[in-house]
C-alpha cells in the first residue's frame, strides 16, 4: 500500500518518506519522542521545523510530545502555561504557510466571524462601563479600560449607610434604609390647599392647538428612538436604545401599536413605566442616602413616549415659559441665574431694603412637586383634557426600585415629585424624567402668585445639609480669579507694548505705552508719590495726576517730564492696541505669547517619527519613551529608588534601555537573526538600518513591533518567570504586524506583509 522512499533519524524523531503505491503521491511521516526537561523541550521544538518537507507535501507527525496545548488535555493540575505557549507557537508556525482545505477555510471564516463578534461585544461592554471618551480606537480597549471600570464600580458602590447615628453594613439593612428614604420622598403626598381659581389668573390664556394631541405618527416615533444615546444604560426590561435602533424594522409595528394604545388610553402603563434608581455619591465617603445623587434608568419605550410629547411642545414652549426661566430651554443657560442673583442682591443693597433670600435645592424642589397642582396648572395654561390625561397616566403608573450595588430592591409606588437624571432631551436639554416641559410650565407662574398656594413647608426640609456663609456675607480673601490676575498681570504687561488711542485700557504707570520701560520704572520717585497707581491713560489725561501733597526734589524734577509726556500724548478716537514687545511687534495672541515665553528648541525628530506611524496610541508613546530611554527599566527605577537593584533579570548587567533592547543575549539574538547591525554608542532606534527590500515607514513599524515584543518578553520574565527565546519574540512581532496592517492603506499592506513573512522566516 505504501512504498518507502527514504528516512531521516535525529535525536528525538524518525522521519520516513513514503509514497502511495497506487499513484506515487508522496507524504512524510515523522514519529517523535520528546524529552521531559525544559531545555530539551525548547531544543526539540526549535529543531522540529527542520523536518518540514515543504512544497505542500503532506506531513504527518505523531508520537509522544511530552507537552500539552490546553489544561483540559491533562488529567491532573500539573499544567505549565509557558510550555503550552511554546508548543502552540511551534505548531502554529509549522502550519503558517500550508494551504487550507475547503472545510478548514469555512471553519476559519466562521471562527473569524465569531471572534469579531465576541471582540465587538466585549469592547462595547467595557466602553459602556469605563465612561472614558478621550480614547476611541477599538484596539486600545485594553486593561486600562478594565481597570478604570473596576475603580469606577468600587467608587460608586455603597459599603455602608448611617442613619440616626447607627451604621448598617449588611445588604438587607441598607436596602431597608434606602426604601424608607425614597418611600418618604417619592411615595408620600403632602396635602396642598388652593384658596382661589387658578383659571382667574389666566382669563385669556390661549388653548393648546388640537394638533399637539393628534395621533402619533411613525416618523416622530422613530425620530424619538433614533435621537437617544445608543450607549445609554437600559431600564429594567434590558432593552436599550441600541436595540431599537438596530432592529427598528422588526419592532416598529409593535412599538407603533403601543403608541396607539397609549393615545387611546387602553394600555396599562404600570407594566412598562418602571425604572431602576442608581445612586452615585455626591461627596467622598458618602454615608447617608441624601448624600447620593439618584439617576433613573427608565425603560426605553417610556423615554420615547416622553420624547415625542416633549418634541410636540417645541413650537409653543417659548410662549408657555416665563422669560426669567433660564434652565432647560434651548438658547437659555441656567448659569444666567448667577448674574440675575447678583443684580438682585446689588439692587437690594443699594436700596437698603430688608431682604430674605432662599436658595432651594434642585433635588428637593423637583421631588416636592404635587401632581394635583401640576395637572391644575396644565389645564389653566390651555392644555386639553387628552393631554392632561396622558400626564396623569404617566405620573400615576410609575414604579421605582432602588439599585443597591447592582441588586434591585422592592418596587416603590411614586405619588409625588418628578424624576431626575433621565436621557436629556435633544432640544430642551432637560434632565427630568417624565415630561421635561411640565416643569417649565410650572416655572412660568410669576413669583408674586406663589403666596396664593399654601403648602406645608418647614425650614428643616429646605435647609437640611446646607451649610456655609449667608448670601449677604462677603469674603475677605481674594477669589481665585483675583489671585490669577495678580499673579499673571505683571508678566502680561512685561511682554507687551501698547499703541494708545483712547487710553481707556492702558495703565498709565505700569504699561509700556511710551518708548522704553513703563513710566513707573522711568520715574520711580514720582510713582512712589502717586495715590492712584492703576490709573489709565484716559483718566490721567482727563483728571490729571493724583499725587501726595509734598513731593521730594527728585519727584518735582520727574513731574515736569511726565507732564510734558501727557501734553504730547492727547487721547484720540479708537481702541488701544496691544502688541508683543519684540522686534517684529506682532499683534498680541496666545500663540505669540507662548512663542515669546518659550525658549527656542530644536525639533524632536524622534517624536516626529513615532507620531507619524500608523500605530495604536499606546505604541506611539511606548516607542518614543523607548527611544529617549524613559521606560521603567530597572536602571531608571533604581535611580528613582523604586527598585532594589538595577541589574537585568536575565543577565548580570545593568538594565538600561540600550541593554534591554539591543545588548542583552536574547535581544542581540533577535537582531542577529535579522542580520541587522546595531550601531555602537548612542543612537536613535529609528536610525537602525533594515533590509533594503522594505520602505523606511514599514521598517519603522517593524522596529516598533520588535521593541514591543522584547518589552513584553522582559515583563513575562520579571512578573511570571517565563523566558521567551528569540524565535518566539520574532513570531510575536510578526503577529503584531498582522494586526497593525489593517491601519494602513491597501498599497502599504503589501510591504508590511512582506516584512511579517521575513520575521516568520527568520524565526525558524
Amino acid at each position: 500500500m505504501f512504498l518507502p522512499v527514504g528516512s531521516l533519524a535525529s535525536r528525538h524523531s524518525l522521519s520516513v518518506d513514503l509514497a502511495f503505491a497506487c499513484d506515487n503521491t508522496p507524504f512524510l511521516f515523522t514519529n517523535v519522542y520528546a524529552p521531559c526537561d525544559r531545555e530539551g523541550k525548547e531544543f526539540f521544538l526549535q529543531n522540529l521545523p527542520a523536518h518540514d518537507p515543504g512544497d505542500d507535501t503532506p506531513w504527518i507527525i505523531a508520537g509522544d510530545f511530552n507537552l500539552t496545548r490546553d489544561p483540559a488535555d491533562r488529567n491532573n493540575a500539573n499544567f505549565s502555561a509557558s510550555d503550552a505557549d511554546l508548543f502552540n507557537t511551534a505548531v502554529d508556525s509549522l502550519g503558517e504557510g500550508r494551504a487550507l482545505s475547503p472545510p478548514e477555510k469555512r471553519l476559519r471564516m466562521l471562527t473569524m466571524d465569531a471572534l469579531h463578534l465576541s471582540l465587538k461585544e466585549r469592547a462595547l461592554y467595557w466602553r459602556t462601563r469605563a465612561k472614558i471618551r478621550y480614547i476611541l480606537e477599538g484596539d486600545e480597549n485594553t486593561k486600562f479600560f478594565h481597570t478604570s471600570a473596576t475603580c469606577r464600580l468600587r467608587r460608586n458602590s455603597i459599603p455602608s449607610l448611617q442613619v440616626d447615628g447607627v451604621e448598617s453594613t449588611d445588604h438587607d439593612s441598607k436596602a431597608a434604609i434606602l426604601k424608607n428614604f425614597y418611600l418618604d420622598l417619592l411615595g408620600t403626598v403632602t396635602p396642598t390647599a388652593w384658596d382661589f381659581r387658578l383659571e382667574d389668573l389666566y382669563p385669556n390664556a390661549p388653548r393648546l392647538s388640537p394638533h399637539y394631541s393628534a395621533p402619533f405618527t411613525e416618523a416622530e416615533i422613530k425620530a424619538a428612538f433614533m435621537s437617544m444615546n445608543k450607549l445609554s444604560s437600559p431600564g429594567p426590561d434590558g432593552f436599550g436604545p441600541a436595540f431599537f435602533s438596530t432592529f427598528w424594522a422588526t419592532v416598529a409595528p409593535d412599538v407603533c401599536e403601543l403608541f396607539h394604545s397609549f393615545y387611546e388610553g387602553t394600555i396599562d402603563l404600570s407594566r412598562i413605566n418602571r425604572e431602576f434608581l442608581v445612586l452615585l455619591p455626591k461627596i467622598e465617603a458618602a454615608s447617608h442616602p441624601s448624600q447620593y445623587r439618584p439617576i433613573s434608568l427608565q425603560n426605553c419605550v417610556m423615554k420615547a413616549i416622553t420624547k415625542v410629547l416633549t418634541s410636540r411642545l417645541q413650537a409653543v414652549i417659548q410662549t408657555l415659559v416665563d422669560a426669567d426661566q433660564t434652565g432647560f430651554l434651548s438658547g437659555r443657560r441656567i448659569s444666567e441665574n448667577i448674574v440675575y442673583a447678583a443684580d438682585l442682591l446689588r439692587c437690594c443693597h443699594a436700596r437698603k431694603a430688608p431682604t430674605i433670600v432662599f436658595k432651594i435645592d434642585f433635588r428637593k424642589a423637583f421631588d416636592s412637586v404635587n401632581w394635583e397642582s401640576l395637572l391644575t396648572i396644565l389645564r389653566a395654561r390651555g392644555f386639553d383634557e387628552r393631554w392632561c390625561l396622558w400626564m396623569e397616566r404617566i405620573l400615576r403608573s410609575d414604579l421605582t426600585a432602588v439599585l443597591l450595588n447592582g441588586i434591585p430592591g422592592d418596587w416603590i409606588k411614586c405619588r409625588n415629585g418628578l424624576r431626575q437624571g433621565l436621557t436629556r432631551d435633544a432640544v430642551l436639554s432637560s434632565g427630568l424624567g417624565r415630561i421635561p416641559a411640565l416643569v417649565l410650565v410650572v416655572s412660568s407662574l410669576g413669583t408674586r402668585r406663589c403666596c396664593l398656594c399654601r403648602r406645608e413647608v418647614s425650614a428643616s426640609r429646605i435647609s437640611t445639609d446646607k451649610t456655609g456663609r449667608d448670601l449677604g456675607e462677603t469674603s475677605k480673601s481674594p477669589s481665585f480669579l483675583e489671585q490669577i490676575v495678580d499673579e499673571c498681570l505683571p508678566l502680561y504687561r512685561g511682554i507687551t507694548r501698547v499703541e494708545v488711542a483712547d487710553g481707556r485700557t492702558t495703565s498709565f504707570w505700569l504699561d509700556k505705552w511710551q518708548p522704553g520701560p513703563p513710566l513707573a520704572v522711568r520715574f520711580p520717585a514720582l510713582f512712589s508719590h502717586s495715590t492712584r497707581r492703576h490709573a489709565t491713560v484716559a483718566t490721567v489725561a482727563a483728571d490729571g495726576l493724583d499725587l501726595q501733597a509734598r513731593l521730594s526734589s527728585t519727584a518735582e524734577g520727574e513731574l515736569l517730564e511726565v507732564l510734558s509726556i501727557i501734553s504730547a500724548s492727547p487721547p484720540r478716537s479708537g481702541h488701544d492696541r496691544r502688541f508683543i514687545d519684540s522686534p517684529s511687534s506682532p499683534r498680541f495672541s496666545s500663540r505669540e505669547a507662548y512663542i515669546m515665553l518659550s525658549p527656542a528648541r530644536p525639533r524632536d525628530q524622534s517624536a516626529c517619527v513615532a507620531w507619524s506611524l500608523r500605530l495604536p496610541r499606546k505604541l506611539k508613546i511606548f516607542t518614543y519613551l523607548a527611544d529617549i530611554d524613559r521606560l521603567s527599566t530597572r536602571a531608571n527605577l533604581f535611580h528613582k529608588s523604586c527598585a532594589p537593584s538595577a541589574l537585568c533579570a536575565s543577565c548580570p548587567d545593568i538594565e538600561t534601555g540600550r541593554h534591554l533592547f539591543f545588548d542583552c543575549l536574547v535581544a542581540a539574538e533577535v537582531w542577529s537573526r535579522l542580520d541587522v547591525p546595531i550601531p555602537t554608542g548612542s543612537f536613535s532606534v529609528w536610525a537602525i538600518r533594515g533590509p533594503a527590500d522594505f520602505s523606511p515607514d514599514s521598517w519603522h513599524m517593524g522596529v516598533a513591533a520588535l521593541l514591543w515584543s522584547i518589552w513584553k518578553a522582559r515583563n513575562s520574565l520579571v512578573f511570571r518567570d517565563e523566558r521567551s527565546p528569540a524565535r518566539l519574540i520574532l513570531l510575536r512581532a510578526g503577529e503584531e504586524l498582522s494586526l497593525w496592517r489593517w491601519r494602513l492603506s491597501v498599497r502599504d499592506r503589501v510591504d508590511i506583509d512582506a516584512l511579517r513573512s521575513f520575521f516568520m522566516t527568520r524565526a525558524r
